[in-house]
Protein backbone atom coordinates (compact mmCIF):
# COMPACT_ATOMS: atom_id res chain seq x y z
CA UNK A 1 0.00 0.00 0.00
CA UNK A 2 2.69 2.20 0.39
CA UNK A 3 3.45 2.23 -3.17
CA UNK A 4 0.12 3.59 -3.72
CA UNK A 5 0.72 6.50 -1.50
CA UNK A 6 3.83 7.47 -3.36
CA UNK A 7 2.23 6.85 -6.51
CA UNK A 8 -0.82 9.58 -5.21
CA UNK A 9 1.59 11.81 -3.37
CA UNK A 10 3.86 12.17 -6.97
CA UNK A 11 0.64 12.45 -9.32
CA UNK A 12 -0.56 14.99 -6.55
CA UNK A 13 2.64 16.93 -7.28
CA UNK A 14 2.74 16.32 -10.91
CA UNK A 15 -1.09 18.58 -10.63
CA UNK A 16 0.69 21.46 -8.60
CA UNK A 17 3.90 21.62 -10.83
CA UNK A 18 0.92 21.92 -14.37
CA UNK A 19 -0.78 24.55 -12.86
CA UNK A 20 2.11 26.51 -11.50
CA UNK A 21 4.05 26.43 -14.71
CA UNK A 22 0.38 27.14 -16.64
CA UNK A 23 0.76 30.36 -14.17
CA UNK A 24 3.79 31.25 -14.97
CA UNK A 25 2.95 30.99 -18.49
CA UNK A 26 0.23 33.03 -18.52
CA UNK A 27 2.41 35.51 -16.32
CA UNK A 28 4.94 35.64 -19.00
CA UNK A 29 2.42 35.99 -21.91
CA UNK A 30 0.08 38.70 -19.83
CA UNK A 31 3.79 40.81 -19.23
CA UNK A 32 3.71 40.68 -23.19
CA UNK A 33 0.57 41.90 -23.93
CA UNK A 34 0.45 44.77 -21.14
CA UNK A 35 3.95 45.88 -22.77
CA UNK A 36 2.34 45.70 -26.59
CA UNK A 37 -0.67 47.76 -25.25
CA UNK A 38 1.10 50.01 -24.02
CA UNK A 39 2.95 50.72 -27.12
CA UNK A 40 -0.23 50.93 -28.42
CA UNK A 41 -0.72 47.30 -30.06
CA UNK A 42 -3.74 45.59 -30.74
CA UNK A 43 -3.83 42.95 -28.07
CA UNK A 44 -7.57 41.13 -27.60
CA UNK A 45 -5.91 38.00 -29.79
CA UNK A 46 -2.97 37.76 -27.29
CA UNK A 47 -5.41 38.19 -24.31
CA UNK A 48 -7.90 35.81 -25.82
CA UNK A 49 -4.72 33.07 -26.32
CA UNK A 50 -3.67 33.57 -22.87
CA UNK A 51 -6.77 32.85 -21.67
CA UNK A 52 -7.26 29.35 -23.53
CA UNK A 53 -3.45 28.44 -22.33
CA UNK A 54 -4.26 29.57 -18.53
CA UNK A 55 -7.66 27.56 -18.62
CA UNK A 56 -5.56 23.89 -20.37
CA UNK A 57 -2.73 24.54 -17.64
CA UNK A 58 -5.84 24.41 -15.55
CA UNK A 59 -8.15 22.02 -16.57
CA UNK A 60 -4.80 19.81 -16.77
CA UNK A 61 -3.70 20.24 -13.09
CA UNK A 62 -6.93 19.40 -11.74
CA UNK A 63 -7.50 16.36 -14.04
CA UNK A 64 -4.11 15.35 -12.03
CA UNK A 65 -5.27 15.93 -8.86
CA UNK A 66 -8.85 14.18 -9.48
CA UNK A 67 -6.57 11.50 -10.34
CA UNK A 68 -4.94 11.14 -6.94
CA UNK A 69 -7.45 11.78 -4.95
CA UNK A 70 -8.63 8.74 -6.53
CA UNK A 71 -5.99 6.99 -5.70
CA UNK A 72 -5.37 8.26 -2.16
CA UNK A 73 -9.16 7.39 -1.61
CA UNK A 74 -8.04 3.56 -2.52
CA UNK A 75 -5.70 3.01 0.51
CA UNK A 76 -8.71 3.86 2.94
CA UNK A 77 -11.89 3.70 2.07
CA UNK A 78 -13.93 4.53 4.48
CA UNK A 79 -17.20 6.14 4.12
CA UNK A 80 -16.21 9.38 5.74
CA UNK A 81 -13.46 9.51 2.77
CA UNK A 82 -15.66 8.68 0.22
CA UNK A 83 -18.15 11.40 1.27
CA UNK A 84 -15.11 13.71 0.95
CA UNK A 85 -13.77 12.40 -2.55
CA UNK A 86 -16.96 12.31 -3.97
CA UNK A 87 -17.25 16.43 -3.07
CA UNK A 88 -14.19 16.85 -4.13
CA UNK A 89 -14.59 15.33 -7.09
CA UNK A 90 -17.62 17.47 -7.77
CA UNK A 91 -16.54 20.32 -6.95
CA UNK A 92 -13.62 19.95 -9.04
CA UNK A 93 -15.86 18.82 -11.93
CA UNK A 94 -17.60 21.58 -11.62
CA UNK A 95 -14.83 23.54 -12.31
CA UNK A 96 -13.38 21.67 -15.30
CA UNK A 97 -16.83 21.99 -16.90
CA UNK A 98 -17.09 25.79 -16.52
CA UNK A 99 -13.53 26.27 -17.62
CA UNK A 100 -13.68 24.15 -20.78
CA UNK A 101 -17.22 25.12 -21.71
CA UNK A 102 -15.56 28.93 -21.35
CA UNK A 103 -12.51 27.56 -23.04
CA UNK A 104 -14.66 26.03 -26.22
CA UNK A 105 -16.57 28.94 -26.59
CA UNK A 106 -13.66 31.52 -26.66
CA UNK A 107 -12.52 29.42 -29.31
CA UNK A 108 -15.55 28.95 -31.10
CA UNK A 109 -15.63 32.99 -31.34
CA UNK A 110 -12.14 32.87 -32.41
CA UNK A 111 -12.46 30.22 -35.14
CA UNK A 112 -15.54 32.06 -36.16
CA UNK A 113 -14.30 35.30 -35.12
CA UNK A 114 -17.02 38.01 -34.21
CA UNK A 115 -15.66 40.36 -37.26
CA UNK A 116 -13.14 37.32 -38.41
CA UNK A 117 -9.41 37.15 -38.44
CA UNK A 118 -9.06 40.60 -40.01
CA UNK A 119 -11.16 42.70 -37.24
CA UNK A 120 -13.81 43.42 -39.99
CA UNK A 121 -17.18 42.44 -40.91
CA UNK A 122 -17.57 39.49 -43.12
CA UNK A 123 -18.37 40.16 -46.66
CA UNK A 124 -21.61 40.78 -47.22
CA UNK A 125 -22.19 40.56 -51.09
CA UNK A 126 -21.52 37.78 -53.46
CA UNK A 127 -18.34 36.33 -53.08
CA UNK A 128 -15.37 36.19 -56.12
CA UNK A 129 -15.02 32.99 -57.62
CA UNK A 130 -11.90 30.91 -57.42
CA UNK A 131 -12.50 30.52 -53.78
CA UNK A 132 -10.03 33.81 -53.21
CA UNK A 133 -10.10 35.76 -49.64
CA UNK A 134 -14.16 35.29 -49.44
CA UNK A 135 -14.18 31.96 -49.70
CA UNK A 136 -15.97 29.82 -46.57
CA UNK A 137 -15.75 26.33 -45.44
CA UNK A 138 -19.07 24.43 -44.48
CA UNK A 139 -19.00 22.27 -41.69
CA UNK A 140 -18.23 19.19 -44.05
CA UNK A 141 -14.94 21.19 -45.26
CA UNK A 142 -16.38 21.62 -48.11
CA UNK A 143 -15.96 25.05 -49.71
CA UNK A 144 -18.67 27.66 -51.03
CA UNK A 145 -18.98 30.52 -52.92
CA UNK A 146 -22.36 32.75 -52.36
CA UNK A 147 -23.48 35.55 -50.52
CA UNK A 148 -25.59 35.74 -47.86
CA UNK A 149 -28.74 36.08 -50.23
CA UNK A 150 -27.07 34.25 -53.08
CA UNK A 151 -27.17 30.54 -53.87
CA UNK A 152 -23.92 28.52 -53.16
CA UNK A 153 -21.97 26.89 -55.39
CA UNK A 154 -19.77 24.27 -53.99
CA UNK A 155 -16.27 23.33 -54.87
CA UNK A 156 -14.36 20.28 -54.86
Amino acid sequence: MSYLHHASFSISVLGVLVIVFGVLCGLLRFLRSELAAMRGGNVESARRKLRQILGYYLLLGLEFLIAADIIETLMKPTTQDLIILCAIVVIRTVISYSLNSELAHESRLHDTGEHGMTGRPPHPGPLPLGGGEGARRDDAGVGSIGGSNSQAVQLS
